[in-house]
């Protein structure tokens, strides 16, 4: 979805796409403001990032062109929720400040849900290999208590059989 907002969070341009990923149409969606479309605690760190980023765009080694990026917990209009990358860049005004936002919202829950599928089996084999590492170490003490009891039962053999019978 690309959308515009002014710096107070309120849409001024929503692209049709928000009906696919937010179920709301761009007439609704022009009513919101953005704080609408997260979750309440991803607002917060919304504008704790805004407000980190306006500091830096304050210096005038500012990139005018840069992008910011997060990742987003977004609301639906149903009231579900689903996680976003959202690539955000400043509108600046005649007089050099940033006077509104600009971005692309993306839907990345899929991809999500996959790294942590991902990382899920990547811990599984770390378990596996350990536990295959243990079964190795297992193996290398028995066999070399069995090389000791070899040893032990071959010389007690040898003084059994100079024994007298009946000793």
């Amino acid at each position: 979805t690309m959308w515009s907002a002014d710096l107070s969070g309120r849409f001024t341009y929503l692209s049709p796409s928000i009906e696919r990923t937010h179920g709301w149409t761009a007439e609704e969606g022009l009513k919101l403001n953005v704080r609408d479309t997260v979750t309440p605690q991803q607002a917060v760190k919304s504008e704790h990032r805004l407000k980190e980023e306006l500091e830096r765009a304050a210096s005038p080694q500012y990139d005018r062109n840069s992008v910011f990026t997060l990742e987003s917990e977004e609301s639906r209009k149903d009231g579900t929720t689903f996680w976003a990358e959202v690539n955000t860049s400043f509108i600046w005004s005649d007089d050099g400040r940033p006077a509104g936002l600009t971005g692309v919202t993306r839907d990345i829950t899929e991809r999500k849900r996959f790294d942590a599928e991902r990382e899920k089996l990547w811990a599984q084999l770390a378990q596996a290999q350990k536990m295959e590492s243990v079964g190795r170490l297992a193996g290398g003490v028995a066999h070399d208590f069995n090389n000791l009891l070899t040893v032990i039962n071959g010389y007690s053999q040898m003084l059994l059989s100079a024994l007298k019978a009946g000793d």
